[in-house]
């Protein structure tokens, strides 16, 4: 129907849609809505439909009153729309103003034809309020209450009706009334009392110390709390909770029972850890727990977070999404069957939530099948400023939440003054994604009382909103100020219940319901490889027998048969393996051993560049089939992931994907290297530093395609000197293999050896097919991942005039022009495949047989990237011998962008580290 507000709804427009409707009606009753049956019934009792006033037979008296009060009629049903959909833009969402957001004309009686002759009325309603009619003066006061005073929801943008008539009925069963008993009511000013003296107690005792205060936003406890606990009593076992550092500190002690005097502990440096980790500021820290609500048990996990706000919650979802596999594989159900038994919930600034592009990234994993959670409940501590930048300068939308009409989650608005709204909606929240399982946003509109940081002076930049702030009460007051009006309260009992909490918060208590659970720290020992990692060459085959021979009722395409059936001769011994046949020879060997694989990645399933295969696309009817999922009876998952088009958030799932998942091989696998440094953040901020701050065990994987191919600076370099640099204390391994045995070794030993570590892998392109970059199968059946490998040709180290030390697939090309040059016995070729931690002493031992050879490193990055400036470093510990580079010059960007220059570089100095003086 015509939705300008000032048309008549007997325009020839809305006239024509409703005879047309009611054609409808007359042939097939049931084709149209059951409102529009009901009053069409109802107007066929009395006399003609209003609408036939435009035809030549309505002309009655009778009829035109029936218009007259049809078109009234259709003007109710408008007002309602317009308060379902437009109502939020004239709540009272501001505490600090409690005013209207602005005035709605769509909300107003004469924008529908209504005027205040018309209260007494009464309209068919058609099922609002769960009445079938009302007079319009009590409808307009609920409309009020129910979508203009402290809760205001959007769902405009939202497709599915059902969906939105699920909430409209919702809201509307209790119109602004919340269902709350006394002793809600008493346990909400007791969490918004713990939530105030808890920050003015730290404030007093630990002065000029930085904690990122919540006041102004108390009200986050009890909503925290009463959706744990809604969740809870519907079956959630696992909650992960992400959040920055605003109010970090109050949800540690009130929402997972952190012990008050670990905290003060920690004001006071006296922490002390079991492992020798660098530690984190306090307000960065994780936290395990459980808490029990009666029958119901669910465990609390807090991430660990670091200054850079939103990027934690891609990591909350990937570890979300390994706990629900977990429930799955126990429960032998679905990850949809299981969705509620783990519940993401993401905590989030206002300013940053607009501001910061992970979030559209982490939001557009929500649905997609190798991301899917089950629906994440978000919600936004809406201080209405960020740092000293208003909303006005913050963001060009309405509201910092209209990211969530992306994907069409329902967004609820709160004003954060009003507890008992907040608890309301905490369990609409709830009951919305145990129905749906998506995502739903709540956003709490409450203030910061201080600066950014207690250190700050705000009213230098923001003036007026501190004055307000200022002559403000605290929620706590506020509501034990209504519950006296009200008779419920009494002052000597609001003061009774401070008295309480100031002496358990003195006293160091648990201060929540919540109990911790102890987590171990991450492994600090020295990364040890195992001796062994071989596998016998008739498991090998049994292996490749249900890898490389597909079922037949399968249209493969011509390209990929040919492959599986060269795949299944290397595994027979009648030719050398490739990179994409050891890699599956790996994967496979691990999931017989009962590990679970996820492997990720733009192009993960067919590879960047076709090397993989390892989903197959039926050419006829377009089904999939992936062997590796058919490797051995009730083996674990394997998952093998197109992922979006995205580097931050997916790499930063999987992250948390593998803290979650000890028996498993989870890989992110970058389309080019050079792309991961979309998600710098995640690389330095989780993967090369959470164990060293937080004790955080993590044994991901990450594969970076490395390589100069003439293919321009963005697609040569992962930044292997990125990663090297961000290297000590064992925190990770930075590996460079150059044969498909190396591969095979590497992946089965990330997951054999004892410590769990992030591993990177600079992956080849061009060898992915190189015909030297071969193995045997018989180099999968005995031994283990080289480090080093020294010179095979060499029968005599004394006549080597120059060694030179490399690292990748340059090793190749200087192995061709060497050959070529037929120096195969003065010069020898020594290839590190392990980068950190340095192999000093089995290099060490090679070198001792060249003690009268020159030494050269070489490499085909630039001089300022690459390995070079690394290995330098570590020589001055391994050898007082001295060693030369021999390489491109020190460049800007990675690579020339023009193949003839790029080629014409690399024979220089390939021809240049072959020539002896």
């Amino acid at each position: 129907m015509t939705k300008t507000a000032q048309k008549s709804a007997y325009s020839s427009e809305n006239a024509a849609y409703l005879e047309q409707l009611y054609e409808h009606y007359l042939t097939q009753p049931d084709s149209v809505a059951p409102q529009w049956q009901n009053y069409f019934e109802r107007l066929n009792q009395q006399s003609s439909p209003a609408f036939m006033t435009h035809s030549e037979h309505a002309a009655t008296a009778s009829v035109q009153e029936n218009a007259a009060h049809g078109q009234k009629q259709i003007g109710v049903l408008n007002l309602i729309r317009a308060y379902r959909v437009r109502g939020h833009r004239h709540a009272h969402l501001d505490p600090l103003t409690n005013a209207p957001s602005e005035d709605i004309a769509a909300l107003s009686l004469a924008a529908h034809g209504l005027t205040a002759a018309d209260y007494a009325t009464e309209f068919a309603v058609f099922g609002a309020f769960g009445q079938k009619t009302m007079r319009l003066a009590d409808l307009v006061a609920r409309l009020k209450a129910t979508y203009c005073h402290h809760i205001a929801l959007e769902t405009s943008h939202i497709e599915e009706q059902t969906e939105s008539d699920w909430l409209y009925h919702y809201l509307e069963t209790y119109a602004g009334k919340y269902p709350i008993s006394a002793a809600q009511q008493h346990e909400l000013l007791t969490q918004l009392i713990a939530a105030d003296r808890f920050e003015q107690y730290l404030h007093q005792r630990y002065v000029g110390q930085k904690r990122f205060s919540l006041e102004g936003g108390d009200a986050l406890i009890p909503l925290l709390n009463q959706l744990i606990m809604e969740l809870a009593h519907n079956g959630a076992q696992q909650l992960c909770l992400a959040m920055a550092h605003r109010g970090r500190l109050n949800v540690l002690a009130h929402v997972l029972g952190k012990p008050a005097a670990r905290i003060f502990a920690e004001f006071e440096g006296q922490t002390a850890s079991a492992a020798p980790i660098n530690g984190d500021v306090k307000y960065h820290l994780g936290f395990t727990a459980r808490v029990q609500y009666q029958a119901q048990s669910v465990q609390l996990s807090l991430m660990y977070n670091p200054s850079h706000l939103e990027f934690v919650n891609a990591v909350a979802l990937g570890f979300a999404r390994a706990q629900l596999e977990h429930c799955s594989e126990k429960e032998g159900a679905t990850i949809m069957a299981a969705a509620d038994k783990v519940v993401p919930i993401l905590i989030h600034g206002d300013a940053a939530l607009s501001g910061q592009g992970i979030n559209q990234e982490v939001l557009q994993l929500s649905q997609l099948r190798g991301y899917f959670c089950g629906g994440a409940v978000h919600i936004v501590v809406n201080n209405q400023i960020g740092f000293t930048t208003t909303k006005t300068d913050a963001r060009s939308s309405l509201y910092c939440t209209d990211i969530a009409k992306s994907i069409q989650a329902p967004v609820i608005h709160v004003n954060g003054d009003d507890p008992e709204a907040v608890f309301f909606v905490a369990q609409l929240a709830a009951a919305y994604r145990l129905r749906f399982h998506k995502d739903i946003f709540i956003d709490l509109v409450c203030y910061r009382r201080l600066g950014h940081n207690e250190a700050d002076e705000p009213a230098i930049t923001n003036p007026k909103m501190y004055d307000l702030i200022q002559r403000h009460e605290t929620p706590a007051r506020i509501y034990a100020n209504q519950l006296i009006a009200a008779g419920a309260l009494q002052e000597h009992d609001y003061q009774a219940l401070i008295a309480d909490y100031m002496q358990r918060l003195k006293r160091g208590d648990v201060l929540a319901r919540a109990q911790e659970i102890e987590t171990q720290n991450a492994e600090t020992s020295a990364i040890e490889e195992p001796l062994e990692t071989g596998v016998a060459r008739a498991q090998l085959q049994q292996l490749g027998a249900r890898l490389f021979a597909p079922p037949e009722v399968l249209n493969i395409h011509p390209i990929v048969a040919r492959l599986l059936t060269h795949r299944q001769q290397m595994v027979d011994g009648h030719q050398d393996l490739d990179w994409g046949c050891a890699e599956h020879l790996a994967y496979a060997s691990l999931l017989a051993e009962g590990y679970s694989l996820r492997l990720s990645g733009e192009d993960s399933g067919r590879g960047t560049f076709s090397h993989r295969q390892a989903v197959i696309h039926d050419q006829k009817n377009e089904t999939t089939y992936c062997a590796l999922q058919h490797i051995a009876p009730n083996q674990r998952r394997a998952q093998i992931i197109d992922s979006l088009l995205s580097e931050a958030a997916t790499l930063g799932f999987e992250y948390g994907y593998a803290c979650a998942e000890p028996r498993g091989l989870v890989i992110w696998e970058g389309q080019f290297g050079d792309f991961a440094n979309g998600a710098q953040v995640i690389i330095d901020q989780f993967i090369s530093s959470g164990a060293s701050k937080w004790g955080q065990d993590c044994g991901l994987t990450l594969f970076l395609p490395h390589g100069f191919e003439g293919q321009g600076s963005e697609h040569s370099s992962a930044r292997l000197e990125r990663y090297l640099q961000l290297c000590a204390q064992h925190n990770m391994r930075v590996c460079n293999p150059t044969t498909p045995a190396q591969i095979f070794h590497l992946l089965r030993q990330q997951l054999h050896q004892r410590a769990r570590r992030p591993l990177i892998v600079m992956t080849p392109k061009s060898l992915l097919r190189h015909k030297l970059a071969i193995s045997p199968i018989t180099a999968l059946t005995a031994g283990t991942f080289v480090n080093v490998f020294d010179d095979a040709a060499i029968e005599n180290p004394e006549k080597v005039r120059r060694v030179i030390l490399c690292s990748g697939k340059i090793y190749y090309d200087l192995w061709q022009k060497r050959r070529e040059q037929g120096d195969e016995h003065t010069i020898a070729l020594i290839r590190l495949e392990q980068l950190y931690p340095f192999p000093a002493d089995a290099l060490a031992l090679i070198l001792k047989n060249y003690s009268a050879a020159e030494l050269i490193w070489c490499q085909e990055e630039p001089r300022n990237q690459g390995a070079w400036r690394y290995l330098y470093e570590c020589w001055h510990d391994l050898s007082e011998r001295s060693i030369r580079y021999i390489g491109r010059a020190a460049s800007a960007s990675t690579a020339v962008g023009d193949a003839k220059r790029h080629l014409a570089e690399q024979n220089t100095f390939i021809t240049q580290a072959l020539t002896c003086a």
